[in-house]
């Protein structure tokens, strides 16, 4: 006999995607926060936050992927104002 797993199917009309995931997946979508400050910047920085400043203060570069606001702006503020800054002779 065939043993097939009935699916159940959400009706995105019914539930909103981010709702559905909210619901299902929440432990997935926490973020922690920063708790330690961070003298070059205003905020508490995530720890990969953290991570960026200390490539850029470095000279070196990096790639970030990291869901929409999470953070990556702020920190590209950081690093034009500092390539502002050096070139400002």
């Amino acid at each position: 006999g065939s043993s097939k797993k009935s699916k159940k199917v959400i009706s995105l009309s019914e539930q909103s995607a981010v709702r559905y995931q909210v619901s299902l997946a929440a432990e997935h979508l926490r973020r922690p926060a920063g708790v330690e400050g961070d003298e070059r910047v205003p905020f508490k920085p995530d720890d990969w936050q953290r991570k960026l400043l200390d490539i850029v203060d470095s000279g070196n570069s990096a790639l970030i992927v990291a869901p929409t606001a999470s953070g990556k702006t702020f920190i590209a503020y950081y690093v034009m104002e500092m390539c502002l800054r050096a070139n400002d002779t």
